[in-house]
Formats: structure tokens, sequence, C-alpha cells
């Protein structure tokens, strides 16, 4: 039996692109998305050999439930975005076996379950490669759930090979690992071992041969090429084995005696033509009697091809892959004595181009999907960093110019002449230093929380982005599971390009002493018109209405328009998330003030204070499926101050939250 693993992580995608990887190397798997939902599974089942835990979960949070996976003596490791060390601390003197920072390899994160089963003596004897399994503690090797006998030291050869996967090694490391340093054969042994593994287990592409170094393991690219590979081939050959026994039970059922060998021979004939209509040769006596292939071969080339002497009856003869006339195929060979009166050779091609094909494609464009999002985190953080030291570099200019004689000192003499006019206009400067300086100051940790909060905001999206390219190009998937990976790329990814909308926003009104902005009388009106408008689509989705009042219609305020559309924009975004389908959105505009007001779930007394802060939302599993990234209200609070209102939040848990803009703060 399989050991178990227990992962608890609300982001779906991670959560599955973890499972995904623990399954595919042989694991058992149950996952939750939800604290409250694992802790509430403990209590029916727990024989789980390790939890891989979240510490930021819906419900109950990752330091919440370590005391109750304590006590059914799950090891945990804490797999967040938390990489404060603090909370490292927290983790690991509670109790957990480890702690890992997103984003993470997936391949560390299988090593660190491994080394933990391993140390509590649970950790799996069986090693699953493709349609292989190797049983290390009975020393038993099976391939398609058939046992293949290998003598003592191509099995330890083999072991060697696995436990070093995708590192080279060299002829002489084999040999003093396996033969002892005394041993004085020559290298050609480890080749012949190495050609024996291959030719039984079907490993030509996996062990490859490192010109005048040695051999590898190679277990990533290739297992895609194999996957698809092996599939074609299963099906293939369970394809050829049913028709061909359909067509002897034929032939054995209306055979109508010895004398009619002719008749039977060409029965035969049609009975294959019948059934094996493409990609097909057939021979009789080692003479060809039809071809169904675009391709010319003989009989003769297919036992050079396959490097047979003799072609025994009934075993078929597989080439994994043959390249003919620009085609990557998978040629079936096998031979029939006991049909008809005579001998009968098949052969049936398979074309694999667009296997590899696709592969190829798929690597080269994770490649520099990998590429492009590097360069774009790395010219964010320039960007960020390059504001926060630009001023720096300012205030150290003007010191030097003090500093060589312009101001040289802070000069406390008051004389009403000439001096104290000079002393007193460098004072002004001094305290004009210290006014920019406190303002620098005030930026500089402005900028400081926001990049924090960025970083913080963007593991997320870029773990689930990397886990899952890091699955599609090292683990055999389903088409379904390939389909599910890619749309998790193509989401996170535009959830990070409208983090980076955001911030770029965000930045703009927060950096700029005299913000761009444009100033005059505004019908309030005509604002919420093009606010409809704006949102009618979602609205339409979600069933919901919007119902907007505006006393008098006439009304209009001193405001940029734009930046009083975004204002309202977000206030009505957060309504809409916090709304469900078929509730209503009531807008209403008068001299004093204009307020949203939804009838949704309601914020905690608790939380008011802190939901304008840039990033933080109440309901973090809410605002993820939504889209939501914790901006909209900080956007909203910048507007308000450029234009001297205020913002006024009243809400109440289960009744809906009403946001007011107060015109005159």
């Amino acid at each position: 039996m399989n050991t178990k693993i227990l992962v608890i992580e609300d982001e779906e995608a991670i959560n599955d692109v973890i499972a995904m990887s623990l399954r595919a190397t042989g694991y058992e798997v149950v996952s939750f998305l939800d604290g409250d939902d694992a802790s509430a599974s403990l209590e029916t089942g727990h024989d789980y050999g390790c939890a891989v835990v979240d510490v930021m979960l819906p419900g109950k949070d990752g330091f919440a439930l370590l005391p109750e996976l304590q006590k059914y003596e799950i090891p945990v490791i804490f797999l967040t975005a938390r990489g404060g060390l603090q909370d490292k601390v927290r983790g690991l003197t509670g109790g957990a076996e480890d702690y890992m920072v997103k984003p993470f390899e997936m391949l560390e994160l299988l090593v660190r379950i491994d080394k933990i089963l391993k140390r509590r003596g649970s950790s799996r004897e069986k090693i699953i490669i493709y349609d292989v399994v190797i049983d290390r503690e009975k020393r038993v090797v099976t391939k398609g759930g058939q046992e293949v006998y290998l003598k003592p030291m191509e099995f330890d050869c083999l072991m060697m090979l696995v436990r070093n996967k995708n590192r080279a090694l060299t002829r002489s490391q084999l040999l003093g690992a396996l033969w002892g340093m005394e041993f004085e054969g020559e290298t050609r042994t480890v080749d012949a071992h190495i050609s024996r593994i291959r030719k039984k287990l079907g490993f030509e592409d996996v062990i490859k041969t490192i010109p005048r170094i040695g051999y590898r393991f190679f277990f990533l690219l290739s297992s895609m090429l194999r996957q698809g590979v092996d599939d074609v081939i299963c099906y293939g050959k369970k394809e050829i084995d049913k028709n061909v026994s359909v067509i002897r039970e034929k032939i054995q059922r209306e055979s109508i005696g010895t004398v009619e060998t002719v008749v039977k021979e060409i029965m035969v004939i049609n009975e294959f033509r019948q059934i094996f209509k493409m990609d097909s040769i057939l021979w009789k006596d080692g003479e060809e009697v039809w071809n169904a292939s675009p391709y010319e071969i003989d009989r003769n080339a297919l036992s050079k091809m396959f490097k047979i002497q003799d072609l025994h009856s009934g075993e078929m003869y597989i080439s994994r892959r043959q390249k003919v006339d620009g085609k990557i195929l998978i040629v079936f060979y096998q031979e029939y004595m006991n049909l008809g009166e005579n001998g009968y050779s098949l052969a049936v091609y398979r074309d694999v181009t667009d296997i590899y094909s696709r592969v190829w494609k798929l690597f080269f464009s994770g490649v520099g999907f990998t590429i492009v999002l590097f360069c774009t985190v790395g010219a964010l953080l320039y960007h960020g960093i390059r504001r926060i030291l630009f001023p720096l570099e300012e205030l150290k200019g003007a010191s030097f110019r003090v500093a060589n004689g312009e101001y040289d000192s802070y000069i406390s003499i008051t004389n009403n002449d000439e001096i104290g006019e000079v002393t007193e206009s460098f004072n002004q400067m001094a305290e004009k230093i210290r006014e920019h300086m406190e303002m620098l100051e005030k930026t500089n940790e402005k900028q400081q929380q926001l990049l924090g909060s960025l970083s913080h905001e963007m593991k997320t999206p870029m773990t689930a982005i990397i886990g899952n390219v890091e699955v599609l190009l090292t683990l055999r998937l389903t088409e379904s599971e390939r389909e599910k990976a890619l749309f998790y790329i193509l989401n996170e990814s535009k959830r990070l390009a409208r983090l980076s909308e955001k911030m770029m926003e965000f930045s703009r009104l927060c950096n700029q002493d005299d913000p761009v902005i444009s100033i005059k009388k505004q019908s309030v009106s005509r604002i919420l018109e093009q606010l409809n408008a704006l949102m009618s689509f979602r609205l339409e989705e979600k069933q919901i209405n919007l119902n907007r009042t505006c006393l008098p219609e006439t009304l209009e305020k001193q405001a940029d328009e734009d930046l009083l559309l975004s204002l309202l924009w977000n206030l009505v975004d957060n309504a809409y998330k916090a709304s469900e389908t078929g509730s209503n959105i009531e807008i209403a505009a008068d001299e004093q003030k204009i307020s949203v007001q939804d009838f949704g779930k309601g914020i905690p007394a608790g939380e008011i204070a802190h939901v304008t802060e840039a990033f933080y939302m109440v309901d973090k599993s809410r605002s993820k499926k939504a889209g939501g990234i914790g901006l909209g209200l900080s956007l909203c609070c910048q507007i308000a101050e450029i234009h001297g209102w205020k913002i006024r939040i009243e809400s109440k848990e289960g009744e809906g939250t009403r946001v007011s803009v107060l015109w005159q703060s």
C-alpha cells in the first residue's frame, strides 16, 4: 500500500500541481483547500505519512492545525509565502518537521518528503518509472506487470543510476561503487551491464551515454516523450493482438479442410486487408502480398532493424523510434505460423511525429515564458529600487555642495545685519532640508511597504506558474491534466498582469507630490451613466441590479473626471464581489456625499480599520476567486485625499456595507 500524503493549500493551482507530482512518484494524495475541512477530516481518517500545509488558510490556519496533526503523529512540512524569521521559528519550534518558503522547487519538496518518511520508517519501498516498478526490499523489477529478471549486479547498477538521476556518473564511479575499488576489470564491464538493463527495461531513451564520461539516468523531458510513445505502444499492441485473435478464430471457425488451401489463403489475406487497412504490410512466406503503407520495406530489413537473427512465431517486436521520410514512426512486427497452411508476417506503423513536436513546442514555450516572467519581475524590482534611491542620490549631491562651502555648518548667530540674514537663510535652508528629509523618509517607508507587499503577493501566482511548467516538463500527464495545468498558467499570468497594472496606478498616485490632474466641474449624473456602461456586462453575469440616485439631477462637483470615475468603479467593483447573484447595489449622490451600498456578507467590526490598507483582504479565499488583490480601497483613499474628500465605511456582518465619499472632509 502506497504512503498517503495530506496536502492543505488554498491556492487551487498550487494544490493540484503538488498532488499531481506526488501521485506521479507513487504516493496516494488527499488534498483540501480549507483549514476547517482538513481539520474535520482528521476525525475519520488520519493514516498519513506526511502533511504539506500552507500557513495562511481560510478557516483554521496552518499554525492552528499543527497541534491537531501532531495529535495523530503526522509529520508536517509548512509550505508558505510567509518567509519571515519569526514565522519560521514559530513553525519549527511548534513541532513542524520542515519549513519551505514559496516559490519552491517541486523536486526539493519531493526530496524533503522522502527524507522525513525515511527518518520515520515509512518511506516507499517501491520506485515507479513509467511502466517499470522497482521493489527495493524484494529486489524485484516488473515491466507492464510482468517480472523482468535482473542479475544482482544489474539491479545494483540500476539502483545506482536511479538514486543519482539527472547526474552524470563516470564508469570508474560505477565500478568503485558496485564492484569495489579492488576490482581490476575494464570499464567495458559497466557498458555490458548498462546495455542489458536498457534492453530488458526499454530504457534506451532514459539511460543516456555521456561521451568520454559515463552514463546519466535522464528523467525530465524524456518522461513526456515516453509517456506519449508508451501510450501509442500500449494501444497499438492491444489492437494488433485483439484483431489477430479475431482473424484466427474466424479462420478456424470457417475453414473447410486442407483441400481448400488456396481458398483459406485468400480468406486470410482478405481478413487482414479488412482489419488492418492503413499503415500495414503483409507477407506470406517472406513474399509481400499487400502493402497499405506509404513506406517501402522488405522483411529482411525488419530483421536488421530489430537486430534479430531468428524471428519467432507469436513474438511481437517493437521499434520505439524510426525515422522514415522525415517522419518518426513506431513499427510493430509479428510472425504468425499458425494461420492457414503457410506463415504470415505483419508490420504495422504508427506515426508519433506529432508527439515529439508537441513536447518540443511545449518545452521551448515554457523556457520562453520563464525568461519573460523573470525579466518582468526584474524590471519591476529595478524600477522600484531606482525610485527609492534616486531622491537619496539627489540629497547626497546637495550635502556635498553644503560641505564644500556654500553652507558649511548650522549657524546660531541672530544679528540684525547681513550675517544675520545669511544665518537666517541658511537656517531656513536647513529647516527645508529637514522637512524634505522627513518627506523622503515617509516616501521610502511607503515604497518599502509597497515593495514588500508586492513581493509577497507575487509569490503565489509565480509558484503556481513555475510549478505547473515543471509538471508539464517532468510528469506523465493525461490530456485533461495538461489542459488543466495550462489553464492555471494562463489564469495566474492574468493575475500577475492585474497586479502590475494596479501597482502602477497606486504608485503614481502615492509618489507624485503634484499629480497631473484636471479639476473642473463634473456632472455627477453623467459620471454615474458612464459607470453603469462600464459595469453593465459584469453586472449582467451575476444578474445584479445597479440602482442609481442623484439629487438634484443637475448636481455638479469639482473633480478630475478620470479619477472620480476610477474611485466609483473601485467602490462598485468591491460591492459586486461582495454581492450574491440576483442581489442589488445602490449608489446615491447628493450635495454632501456619494455612497455605494451592497447587501452582502459585511465586514467584521475589527477589520474595518484595516480595509483601506494596501493588499489587505477581509475574505482571502473569496477575494482570490473573484480576482481581487486588495488595492481598490487604497486607491480610493488616495484619490479622495487628492481632492480633499473623506472616505467613510459603515458595515454590519450579514447585512452589507456602505462606503461613502464625503465631498468635504
